[in-house]
């Protein structure tokens, strides 16, 4: 299921309504979830219930044998690495008749594997307690606010929460209005803002480009395009499950204020940025590595498996190679880049729009083809640049203001306002954009990944 499709909306009302009903809100949310899933087909939902049993049955044993906890994290792996990448490896190595070239990647799968490998490592280390109720693990990982793209959550994240809600059988009260404007303002990110810029970007990306005008202006909408999608669905299902009585961790932090490529990382995609330093970083050397060069390596391997992690393409790897060296620059000209914050947030910026251009171009050859374009000068004409700035600006300053929302101030008028007038108005907007005519069918952009 969309999140931005109007049947969802009917749907989720009917599980609110239901999840009210004393001693039944845990049964609701799980066969709420199984229907969710059940929309992306059946050998969709076939592959995480076959995940979810395997790995409730290996957490019983994963703390007394590193045999079973290694083979535990492996099969995950593997799991991931056929689904996603078998098509990617045949193309590659030049072996398509050894890897299976025509999967569809499962919905969520990059997600819900993640997940449990963490739950897995916790366990071991010792950070987090075993989920021994089989609904509640279920739960865990299968919750369907968070279930399709993220954020990816820890057991330490929601299992008390989930544990409250098996005793009570009901879920907590919340700030409602609070949840609907989370919901509101994710889909004004995704359906009146990422998908009005869909079509500049796709024209500009479909065939290269003639001038660095629209080089710069493919790249530039896309920039803001891919957060506000992205975070547009971040934002809905950290709503949505604050309305079910679940707080959900949240994953954007306004990441283009962002003063160095690290503190990017510190605000996009947060989960995914912690899951890497905790469980691939840290247990390399993390901060600790001494030397630049081997900082430079380590620091290339992760973010360029980071990379990967987003799709199964070569530009990918690129564009996670290349901010591991834009941190490590960014950790060896501290001394300037500390005393200058406007250049290094200036800097930090200009790094993530021409990093954006290997995400979104569809092989190598067309990203290096794009940049060269980009800074080609004799094609920039500069008076036409005007109009592409005033909407940069715009968007940038929607990205600016939406901070005021989700803070402590934000909570608090929430909570003032929280009243059912106020409800029905937030539904009604978020009815109203639901309603609104679409020229492209645009799925977010997360939901494959």
């Amino acid at each position: 299921m969309r999140f931005d499709a109007l049947y969802f909306l009917f749907f989720f009302a009917i599980v609110y309504g239901l999840s009210k009903i004393p001693r039944i809100g845990p049964a609701v949310y799980i066969l709420a979830s199984f229907l969710f899933y059940i929309v992306a087909g059946w050998q969709d939902l076939a592959l995480i219930i076959t995940m979810i049993i395997f790995n409730y049955g290996a957490s019983f044993y994963v703390s007394r044998s590193k045999i079973v906890f290694s083979t535990t994290v492996a099969i995950n792996l593997a799991t991931l690495l056929y689904f996603k990448y078998s098509s990617f490896l045949g193309s590659s190595l030049g072996a398509n008749e050894i890897f299976n070239t025509q999967i569809i990647i499962p919905l969520g799968i990059s997600f819900y594997v993640f997940q449990m490998i963490a739950y897995q490592v916790d366990i071991v280390r010792g950070t987090c307690r075993q989920i021994t109720s089989f609904p509640r693990f279920y739960l865990f990982v299968a919750f369907f606010p968070q279930l399709i793209a993220g954020p990816i959550v820890r057991a330490n994240d929601i299992s008390n929460q989930i544990n409250r809600l098996f005793k009570k059988g009901q879920r907590n009260n919340t700030i409602i209005s609070l949840g609907l404007g989370l919901c509101l303002l994710g889909l004004v990110k995704k359906v009146i803002l990422s998908d009005s810029l869909a079509p500049i970007v796709d024209s500009n990306f479909s065939t290269m480009p003639d001038t660095a005008l629209a080089a710069w202006q493919g790249v530039l909408t896309f920039t803001f395009q891919i957060y506000y999608d992205f975070s547009g669905y971040s934002d809905i299902a950290l709503g949505l499950g604050y309305l079910l009585g679940i707080r959900l961790p949240i994953n954007f932090k306004q990441p283009y204020l962002a003063k160095s490529p690290q503190e990017f990382w510190q605000r996009w995609h947060i989960t995914l940025s912690q899951w890497v330093r905790d469980y691939l970083y840290i247990p390399l050397g993390g901060n600790k590595i001494k030397g630049p060069i081997k900082q430079l390596t380590a620091l290339i391997l992760v973010m360029t498996l980071m990379g990967l992690w987003h799709g199964a393409n070569w530009t990918f790897a690129a564009w996670g190679a290349s901010w591991g060296v834009a941190i490590l620059l960014w950790r060896i000209g501290a001394p300037f880049f500390n005393k200058r914050p406007l250049v290094s947030w200036l800097g930090t910026l200009l790094v993530t729009v021409i990093l954006w251009v290997f995400f979104r171009a569809p092989n190598m050859g067309f990203a290096l083809d794009y940049l060269q374009i980009m800074f080609t000068p004799s094609t920039l004409n500069m008076n036409n640049l005007s109009w592409i700035w005033s909407g940069m600006i715009v968007l940038g300053g929607l990205h600016l203001l939406e901070g005021r929302y989700y803070n402590l101030k934000g909570i608090k008028l929430m909570k003032k306002i929280n009243q059912p007038f106020c409800w029905g108005i937030l539904i009604g907007l978020c009815f109203t954009i639901l309603l609104l005519p679409k020229a492209l069918d645009n799925p977010f952009i997360y939901f494959r990944f």
